[in-house]
This record gives structure tokens, sequence and C-alpha cells, in this order.
């Protein structure tokens, strides 16, 4: 039997042509609002993953629409599941989040795209830190039930360059105290940052009145938080006593080196006493 022919003239299989598929118009309406939402964002590009499917987000209670692609979404292990597990989700491309407000929601997905939270959590410009500190620990707590540890390495990252206990003490405690609320006892990442913090803030000695009663009524809850700042306390007690034990060592080796210095001018008036002595033929 002959060889089929091909359109060009040569012998084979014949090789099916490829058709180009339009983009549907309200698919490519959700590319461009996505890409609308991140403006002014440096987007990581992961080969194809603006061309996987997008999903629309309902954030908070009003169900503010966000839209991203489901490779992005995916880095979540949580939003994974959504996108491609046997869920609603994963059929109705929706996703919603009741109880994530928006705009820790819009932080989220910003950095899903761009490895960064930029403005969020910022310090407004009276330089207050307590809402900023709110800000980051609501973030952190939802990246912590995504499963997103990069963001909260992000998020401490952060939290370092805004912080500054020493002008604020008191408002510092009572933040911290709804921020141990929003993070699970088990972080010890978040801890260890704020026991840091309390370590540079309580100063066992120096300590004002006003600051001591609140750390003591902190101390009455019994919470993780009172635990972290005993922690704190004896650190900083043991910094201080450390101190303490250098200085004495510094100054017994002063007092050492003045007794030194002493016992030799006291010899040699001695010796010279005795040559004086000695010159008039005097008996000591």
């Amino acid at each position: 039997m002959p060889a089929k022919r091909t359109r060009k003239g040569t012998t084979g299989p014949q090789k099916k042509r490829k058709t180009a598929v339009r983009q549907d118009p309200e698919e490519q309406q959700h590319t461009q609002t996505a890409a609308t939402e991140l403006e002014g964002t440096t987007l990581v590009n992961d080969g194809d993953g603006f061309e996987s499917q997008i999903f629309t987000i309902l954030a908070g209670p009003q169900r503010q629409k966000f839209t991203a692609h489901a490779s992005f979404l995916s880095q979540s292990p949580m939003l994974d599941r959504m996108c491609h597990g046997q869920f609603e989700e994963s059929r109705t491309f929706t996703i919603c989040l009741p109880d994530d407000r928006p705009n820790v929601i819009r932080a989220v997905i910003q950095y899903l795209y761009s490895r960064d939270i930029q403005k969020f959590g910022s310090v407004n410009p009276s330089g207050c830190t307590i809402t900023a500190l709110f800000d980051l620990a609501e973030l952190y707590g939802v990246a912590e039930k995504y499963q997103l540890k990069g963001l909260k390495t992000v998020i401490i990252e952060k939290l370092e360059t805004i912080i500054d206990v020493a002008k604020r003490p008191i408002e510092f405690l009572d933040v911290t105290k709804e921020i141990y609320n929003c993070i699970p006892d088990s972080d010890e990442d978040f801890r260890s940052f704020f026991r840091d913090a309390y370590t540079e803030l309580l100063l066992p000695k120096d300590m004002p009145q006003v600051l001591r009663q609140q750390f003591d009524d902190h101390l009455a809850g019994g919470t993780i938080m009172a635990v972290d700042m005993v922690t704190a306390l004896c650190t900083r007690y043991d910094e201080r006593i450390a101190e303490m034990k250098d200085r004495t060592k510094a100054r017994i080796a002063l007092l050492k080196e003045e007794n030194e210095e002493l016992s030799d001018e006291k010899a040699r008036y001695k010796r010279q006493y005795e040559r004086l002595v000695k010159s008039f033929n005097t008996p000591l």
C-alpha cells in the first residue's frame, strides 16, 4: 500500500495542526484585574504562572473581591488544596475568606506575587508603631494559618525595622498583650522577637514605678506572654549581675594596683628613712 503523501510532498504520518486558543473575554478581564491590583509591585514570574487558572477571592464579611492565579496561590498548602482539591472552590474558581480582613488578604496576595509586603505595617507620619504592630501581628496570624513560612520571616524582618519600645514602653506592653492573642503559643520565632524586645525594655533597677505596676499586672494574667516576660526579666537580671561582676573585678584589679603602688611608695620612703638614720648613726 503506497505511503500517504503530506502537503509538502513528502511521505510520512500527517501531523495534527495546532489551533490557537482564544482567551475568553471574562478570563482576560480577570487577568487584567489581578495585574491592576498589584500595580507597582515587582512580580516574580515562575514561568507559566500567569497562564494558570484565575481564582476570585472574596475577603471579609463584605466579600471584597480580589483575583489571583492558582500557581501563585499554591505556594500556600491550604490555598493549594482549595484550588486543586475536591472542594467547591476548585469547581467555582472562587475562594471565600470571611474571617480575614481585605487589607490583610491584599498583603498576602502581594507577597505571593512579589515576596514582599511593601508598605503594609508601615509606621504612620507621627512615628507611632502601635497600629503597625497590630497590622503585622494580624498578618502574621494569617500567614500561620495559610502556612506561609516565608511571609512570616518577612514580617519579623519588618518588625525589627519599626520597633522602638524605649519611647512608649507602657503602650508596648498593652499592645503586645493583644498581639499574643493573634499568634500560636508554639511559634518560637515570633515569641523570641518579643522576648528580645522585653529584654531591652525591662530594667530591674531603673524601671519606673508605673511601668513596674503595668508589668506586674501583665504577669498576674498567667499567660504565655507572662512566661516570656519573666524569661526576659531573668535574662536582664543575668546581664546586670554579669555586668556588676565585671565591674567588681575591674574595681578589685584597680584597688590591687593602687595597693601595690602604695606599698612600693612606702618601701621607697622606708629606704630613705633608713639611710637618714644611718647617716646620723642613730639606732632605730
